[in-house]
């Protein structure tokens, strides 16, 4: 896992001409940073004021340098690494500049999620405010550089912040999206959106993509699912008609987009999905969780019969293939 902190300024608040970031691994440990200049191909507007923003650098190095659709697929790699958490400070202004950007010049939509130190921080402090990166690093103890708006060190010093976030819960990031989770947003087909709490909303981030959404809110999605689920028409007949099963440890977290397909085809052959262990008729486990001590014990405390995936599969009669090209079920308008 690494992490991808990111800011961008702009030349008149809408058109970018910066595109910072520093990468690190899950310590902190910084692998790359960098300030990516992108000529706006727009006039600069700042303001007037003294307090207005003003750029580190002069109009005619961004002027100079290359536009956007340059840049795309370097940023677009940046942003949609695997294995990554994308994080900022109010992202949601950065992704409509992003979103900007692509639909001026014709570009597919840059897709990604991320963890919004500002709504952490607010929630963190139960403020209804949303403050300034400067504002929230001084209230978290960080020193704040001596270069403001230029967007490689702005995204070092939300990096900063977000380091100390973990610092005072006593958790890495990952733990801090469980705690914050609707500092969790996606930008995906060029609709920005933060994370609600509801089971919709939930849904809805997990048929977009799984990483918006933490390991919490995937066990809650595939529970309340299984409990509102129901056949798409007439029961199909089957040997697991009038059966209960339930997923291993891991499945429902790492292939949460699969968990639900396979509750709607169980549903569909009049199968019941357990969401917690009980009493029931199949385990279905991976592999190696089937070798484990785990399944051992759950099978001798049940009198379920341990299966792996590929087992289920054949009794619902599709390829595990067929199964992965289903669209996500449906479960009508509910907002519960």
């Amino acid at each position: 896992m690494r992490y991808l902190t990111f800011d961008i300024e702009c030349c008149d608040g809408q058109h970018i001409c910066e595109f910072g970031y520093v990468l690190t691994n899950e310590r902190f440990e910084i692998l790359e940073k960098e300030v990516v200049l992108i000529d706006p191909d727009k006039p600069f507007n700042l303001g007037r004021r003294p307090s207005d923003i003003k750029l580190f650098y002069d109009e005619r190095t961004y002027y100079d340098s290359q536009r956007f659709p340059y840049h795309y697929e370097h940023i677009k790699k940046l942003l949609c690494e695997k294995d990554q958490i994308v994080l900022g400070h109010a992202v949601s202004n950065d992704a409509r500049f992003i979103r900007t950007a692509c639909k001026r010049y014709d570009l597919p939509p840059i897709d990604f999620t991320f963890f919004d130190n500002q709504r952490a921080f607010a929630a963190y402090t139960n403020a209804n405010d949303r403050l300034s990166l400067e504002k929230v690093s001084a209230s978290l103890g960080v020193e704040t550089p001596t270069i403001l708006h230029r967007s490689d060190e702005d995204a070092l010093l939300t990096l900063l912040s977000v380091e100390k976030m973990c610092e005072k819960n006593n958790v890495d990031v990952a733990g801090l999206r469980e705690l914050f989770p609707t500092a969790m947003g996606y930008s995906f087909n060029f609709e920005i959106r933060y994370l609600g709490t509801s089971f919709a909303d939930i849904f809805e981030a997990v048929s977009k993509d799984p990483s918006a959404v933490t390991d919490k809110q995937k066990r809650y999605c595939v529970r309340k699912f299984s409990y509102k689920v129901k056949p798409t028409g007439n029961i199909v007949p089957s040997t697991l008609n009038g059966k209960k099963v339930w997923f291993g440890a891991t499945f429902e977290k790492n292939r949460v987009k699969d968990a639900l397909v396979l509750i709607q085809l169980l549903s569909d052959r009049g199968c019941r999905y357990n969401s917690r262990l009980s009493k029931g008729d199949y385990l279905v486990v991976t592999h190696e969780e089937k070798e484990g001590k785990w399944a051992k014990r759950v099978r001798e405390a049940s009198g379920c019969e341990v299966i792996v995936f590929d087992e289920l599969y054949s009794l619902i009669g599709l390829s595990e293939e067929e199964i992965a090209a289903l669209p996500l079920p449906t479960f009508g308008n509910n907002k519960s």
